[in-house]
């Protein structure tokens, strides 16, 4: 599988995922929120190489799972173009549970406690699946059966097209009620004044837009949040610590019973001082260790901050879009409740870790002082022995 991107690409690369270059993408990815893609394990009886795919001039999903006693478990990934990077290839992975009974599918996707399912049929070789659309109707989107080959020439084709050797179709036009072509072209409502639009059709696809906004908005605090959750991984650092201040005390132990002695036994005390700043040191390395936990929180605790401030926005241009609905009343595919558990829940994790952080440099300040501290002494018994060339055998 070519093209995988890791996390921090995904983080990075998120946000401008979600103006779907289909009607129909744009349906399902609103249904589904961005947190619907991947690719790998395939249905009970099938090869590791086959699933489901769906192309478009600037999308193309494969979707494989596998089915044990009717539960399934899988991954679709989607390798697209977007319009704010239209000639890079990106990607977006995500695994997905849901049920299998005969020809009918659920795929069941959550994030901070928001769950969306979208319901599908297999029939042969076609994949249907029925989703939602912000108006409280369903639409529905096809893939058929595929191998991992397929897919991989799919993703050939579009770097070629992005390579200028094909050509890239960018006039997909959906049909509206009256039977008038519409062009595939989706407006976010924007908070700076911008006057919505007032044609039903184009609102209404202004609905689809802001609700995969939010959801990309959504899913990048998820992602955020949980590498916060993971960042303060102290491992056995404490340990460490611990460690080199029981050595230190050790050879500082030696120190003294050798400096009793007087210089006859001066070398064996300077290397037992010797010790004693060699386990100093390896404090500080472990100062060093915290240090850059540190650094990684306080960054992800900025990213976060920065994708609460989008979320909300994108909360307010949902609103907008849903409030502007002329022909009826569309239904939101994320509620007020759903927002603010998402924003709660990202704010006790940055409050929990930096408070975690806070004590765990409180206990490493006291390491440090008390290793500063006998690495002075240590110093000052072996030159309080006052040995000379002439008195150390």
């Amino acid at each position: 599988m070519r093209y995988n991107q890791s996390l921090s690409l995904l983080r990075q690369n998120f946000l401008n995922r979600f103006l779907a270059p289909t009607i129909a993408l744009a349906l399902l990815l609103t249904a589904c929120a961005p947190i619907f893609s991947g690719a790998s394990p395939t249905s009970t009886g099938t090869s590791n190489d086959t699933g489901y795919l769906y192309t478009s001039p600037t999308n193309i999903l494969f979707v494989q799972w596998t089915n044990t006693n009717g539960q399934i478990s899988g991954r679709l990934q989607d390798t697209y173009t977007s319009s704010a990077t239209p000639n890079q290839i990106q990607q977006i992975n995500q695994t997905f549970t849901g049920t299998q009974a005969g020809s009918s599918i659920n795929f069941t996707l959550s994030m901070f406690g928001i769950t969306r399912t979208i319901a599908g049929t297999l029939n042969g070789s076609t994949l249907t699946l029925v989703v939602p659309t912000p108006d409280g109707q369903t639409s529905t989107i096809q893939l058929t059966a595929a191998t991992v080959a397929q897919y991989d020439n799919a993703v050939n084709a579009l770097e070629a097209q992005l390579q200028g050797t094909a050509t890239i179709s960018t006039t997909a036009t959906t049909t509206s009620p009256t039977g008038t072509p519409t062009p595939n072209v989706i407006q976010v409502p924007t908070l700076t004044g911008t006057p919505l639009p007032t044609n039903p059709i184009v609102q209404q696809q202004a609905i689809a837009a802001a609700n995969n906004a939010l959801g990309s908005a959504l899913y990048r605090l998820q992602i955020d949040t949980n590498l916060l959750g993971s960042s303060l991984n102290l491992g056995g650092l404490f340990s460490n610590y611990e460690a080199n201040w029981q050595q230190m005390q050790q050879y500082y132990q030696q120190e003294q019973a050798d400096a009793n002695n007087g210089c006859i036994a001066y070398n064996a005390a300077k290397y037992a001082d010797g010790g004693v700043n060699y386990y100093l040191a390896g404090i500080q390395s472990d100062d060093s260790t915290l240090s850059y936990i540190q650094q990684n929180i306080n960054m992800n605790v900025t990213a976060i901050q920065q994708d609460m401030q989008l979320v909300q926005s994108a909360w307010q241009q949902l609103q907008d879009a849903v409030s502007a609905y002329t022909a009826g009343t569309p239904t939101a595919s994320f509620s007020n409740q759903e927002v603010m558990q998402a924003l709660q829940m990202a704010q006790n994790q940055v409050t929990s870790v930096q408070a975690q952080l806070k004590n765990a440099q409180t206990r490493a300040t006291q390491y440090d002082n008390e290793a500063n501290q006998l690495k002075q002494q240590a110093d000052t018994l072996l030159n309080n022995m006052h040995c000379t060339s002439s008195t150390i055998p």
